[in-house]
Formats: C-alpha cells, sequence, structure tokens
C-alpha cells in the first residue's frame, strides 16, 4: 500500500508541479509535538490533538463535521488531513491565525 500511496504522490507533484508542496508526515507529528514513533500511538495522538483542537475552536466547525468526527470509522484520517492543513497554514500560509491550537507537548528525553 505504501508504495502505491508514493506512486500517487508521484503523479500529483508531476501533473501540478507549480502548486505542489510534498509534506513528510514526520514533519507534522514533529512539528505539533505528537510523535511517538509508534504508528498506532501517532493515530491516536492525531486524533486526540483534533479533538481537543475542535474543542478549543467549536464555532469553525458545523455541527455535521464534528458529529462525523465522532463516529468511529475514519476519525484518524480525518485528524491527519485537519493537521496536515495546520501545518501547512502554520508553515507556508502568509495569512495570519486566530484559531487556538492544543499545546504543544514538551520535548521528552528518555534516559
Amino acid at each position: 500500500m505504501r508504495c502505491n500511496m508514493r506512486i500517487i504522490e508521484a503523479v500529483f507533484e508531476s501533473m501540478f508541479f507549480e502548486r505542489c508542496t510534498v509534506i513528510a508526515p514526520k514533519s507534522v507529528k514533529m512539528h505539533y509535538g505528537i510523535s511517538t514513533r509508534n504508528y498506532r500511538s501517532n493515530k491516536a495522538k492525531a486524533v486526540e490533538w483534533t479533538r481537543d483542537f475542535m474543542e478549543a475552536n467549536p464555532d469553525v466547525f458545523p455541527e455535521q463535521v464534528r458529529s462525523n468526527f465522532t463516529a468511529p470509522q475514519k476519525r484518524d484520517d480525518m485528524a491527519d488531513a485537519l493537521l496536515l492543513v495546520m501545518y501547512y497554514l502554520d508553515t507556508y500560509s502568509n495569512q495570519n491565525s486566530v484559531l487556538e491550537c492544543p499545546q504543544r507537548a514538551p520535548d521528552v528525553t528518555l534516559n
């Protein structure tokens, strides 16, 4: 599956080269302090971050979107999509965001 996604990424990048920005998932996770170096834990952290973000900014999301997010199916994919958009706005956009983001987790050092 991962190979297929790389092919799709390359096709999009070649078709929309002038408007395409490839963003590494690790960059997004590190930016928001939710990287756990474990796929399932990262997904859970993304869902938790998104839930906190939606609670902090209730007027941004219509009720239908909030109710769709509470459904158990594809919640992690919706969380990843929101994280990707927020990362793009934080790092590449020249617009100032007035949205409240959950606090970044402090860096943890392992002994």
